[in-house]
């Protein structure tokens, strides 16, 4: 059982569009997946209807997780999941910890980091 959790100690989360599928309003099946990093194999997936439904499945998709087997995990996703909201619920009721892509999609967020941070931190 502890090495199937430790597979879960690293997880990326992304969205992707499955090419060639159709569902019955003729739009094509996309998944929220949460792949292992040492795997590099789906541990669960969430079906969304659009692009912008990737926020609010991240909480529904990592609930098909065993309970508890997140604490002390990094979860890294890409920009979309920079919210204030999911960062907390991983954090605070997950004990996980995240790694986001930055990008401006919040407002004064990138500003801020920008402060914050190194100037070569952030690419060209």
């Amino acid at each position: 059982m502890a090495q199937e959790i430790s597979i879960l100690q690293a997880l990326a989360v992304d969205g992707k569009c499955l090419r060639g599928s159709g569902r019955t309003d003729g739009k094509p099946l996309q998944l929220l997946s949460a792949v292992s990093h040492h795997l590099r194999l789906a541990v669960a997936q969430e079906p969304i209807q659009e692009k912008e439904q990737r926020i609010p499945a991240l909480k529904p998709l990592l609930d098909k997780l065993p309970k508890g087997a997140l604490e002390g995990s990094m979860i890294t996703a890409d920009a979309i999941q920079c919210q204030q909201q999911s960062s907390r619920w991983l954090t605070q009721q997950l004990g996980a910890d995240y790694l986001w892509g930055l990008k401006g999609n919040q407002s004064g967020i990138l500003e801020r980091a920008k402060i914050r941070l190194p100037k070569d931190f952030f690419s060209l």
